[in-house]
């Protein structure tokens, strides 16, 4: 199952690289392709330098190939054990950002990737932990039960959802402040997750988040290429959260094309 999800992944991938970047090639042919070198380091995706932000694929890829094993392993650990583990999975984490390098050879890419997952396995065995014991309900139920017996609930009569997303908020802000960092990420992002879960939310809302939520693989893929084909068109609009707007609705169109092609090529 796992490969076959793997798999999947990987063909969506290479459509939308094939796709894009043969626009980008016929409309910047002073940049794109760049050379069967800079080509071949994109298709492999061990250098995803036509959009970097995609740096965390085969990473993950190779982290949902091995999460049976991996799985087997978290659900056996117990007590100081787990912590333990934890302990030097966090361990590993620090090293290899503190140890940062950047690679150009095969061979280093391939270690760089290598590296890339084993920064990340932290996070997934929290995402296990996490499904293992239910913590996340746990963890949304303690927040609610302080939330509602805090000062600013009781005394000054304000909604639990408003006390919860003034916490969001300042979470998010604290996250920048700090600046983007893969080390210090999961202090911010794990106390985010069941702090959104608490705030009741509009069901217009949940509609909307879910619809973008099954184009967010493709919107990952393309956003990069949509930003470069349409040169200043998107940042002209000047306001952030216009830009985003016009960004995520080009992508959900483009990511409409791209499941058809999919569904057409039965991939």
């Amino acid at each position: 199952m796992n490969l076959r999800r793997v798999w999947r992944l990987m063909m969506n991938y290479w459509l939308v690289l094939l796709l894009f970047v043969g626009v980008a090639t016929w409309l910047h042919p002073e940049t794109y392709p760049g050379g069967w070198r800079v080509l071949m380091e994109n298709v492999t995706a061990l250098n995803c330098s036509y959009n970097n932000t995609l740096w965390f694929l085969l990473p993950y890829a190779l982290l949902t190939l091995l999460a049976a094993p991996i799985m087997r392993l978290v659900m056996g650990l117990r007590g100081k054990w787990l912590w333990l583990f934890l302990a030097a999975a966090f361990a590993v984490k620090a090293v290899i950002y503190v140890n940062e390098t950047t690679y150009t050879s095969w061979l280093g890419l391939i270690w760089q990737n290598l590296l890339a997952a084993m920064g990340l396995f932290f996070m997934f065995v929290m995402g296990a932990l996490f499904a293992r014991d239910g913590l996340m309900e746990q963890v949304v139920a303690a927040i609610q039960g302080w939330v509602e017996r805090s000062f600013v609930v009781r005394r000054m009569k304000v909604s639990p959802s408003v006390v919860c997303l003034m916490l969001l908020l300042l979470l998010f802000f604290g996250r920048i402040c700090v600046g983007a960092s893969t080390l210090i990420d999961p202090l911010f992002l794990l106390p985010m997750i069941p702090v959104y879960l608490c705030i009741q939310r509009p069901q217009w809302l949940s509609s909307t988040l879910a619809f973008i939520g099954k184009h967010s693989t493709n919107i990952w893929f393309i956003h990069r290429y949509i930003l470069v084909l349409t040169g200043t068109l998107i940042t002209a609009l000047h306001y952030p959260v216009v830009m985003w707007a016009a960004l995520v609705g080009v992508c959900i169109v483009c990511s409409y094309g791209v499941k058809g092609l999919m569904k057409l090529l039965r991939m």
